[in-house]
């Protein structure tokens, strides 16, 4: 289980330390049947499975939330960068391996990196949180969509260039702002597409959620239901993306 994965990422620096700042006890299945009868909500997860956590408060507090929000899918990278942060600031003799733990999970090899690489990674997590990112199932729905393949309509809408997607641990998803309230993409989604071709999907999403000094430092994204700045959101797409003169 993902959960038991962080956990056992959190608890390998204090392997040979006594007392660790955490202790992690895995519960038998009479226990966790009893702890289950207790609490509905475990129940309704399954309840085959659990494990105690004790510790100093702040710490498992840190743990119960990051262990939380594994479970709500666009979350789980920063719930994750969050953790290990808490216990970098928590035990800073353990920092370099905290580090390690960061590079690892992210795939980075130099570590000017990391810093850049955090904050990208809290912004993409951001972004699916605040903005949503539907899969192709979802957008059928949206759109009303009765056709038995289910990515059908979203995949042709991609590769007629009116949409755009961002690959999200091994899933493809299209960010809720391109499409109106009928579920048809936005005709101002595809004008870009056409003005900027070839740009990686994040790049693009995170532009539209970021202040645009070509549109007096307001988001694109706040702009989609305007038509009268439809040209500007366009013309915007294309001076941001420009290759830089040489």
């Amino acid at each position: 289980m993902l959960s038991q994965r962080l956990i056992s990422i959190m608890l390998k620096p204090y392997v040979m330390a006594a007392p660790p700042p955490l202790a992690v006890a895995e519960l038998t299945p009479d226990e966790a049947k009893a702890l289950a009868r207790k609490h509905p909500e475990m129940a309704r997860a399954g309840g085959r499975s659990a494990v105690a956590i004790t510790g100093e408060a702040d710490l498992v507090d840190s743990v119960v939330q990051a262990v939380r929000r594994l479970s709500h899918g666009p979350t789980k990278g920063s719930a994750v960068i969050d953790t290990v942060l808490a216990l970098m600031a928590h035990e800073p003799g353990n920092r370099e391996h905290y580090i390690d733990v960061l590079m690892a999970s992210l795939g980075v090899a130099d570590r000017s990196e990391l810093p850049q690489l955090i904050r990208n990674a809290r912004r993409r997590a951001e972004l699916l949180r605040d903005f949503e990112g539907l899969t192709s199932a979802q957008v059928a729905d949206l759109r009303g969509s009765t056709a038995g393949n289910r990515a059908a309509i979203a995949s042709r809408w991609k590769s007629e260039r009116r949409v755009f997607s961002v690959r999200y641990q091994k899933s493809e998803l299209y960010p809720a702002f391109q499409f109106d309230e009928d579920g048809e993409p936005r005709p101002v989604i595809r004008r870009i597409l056409e003005a900027i071709e070839g740009r990686d999907g994040w790049a693009l999403a995170l532009w539209f959620t970021a202040a645009n000094g070509w549109l007096d430092d307001k988001r694109p994204v706040d702009l989609l239901d305007k038509a009268k700045r439809e040209d500007d959101i366009v013309e915007a797409a294309r001076r941001s993306f420009e290759p830089l003169a040489v």
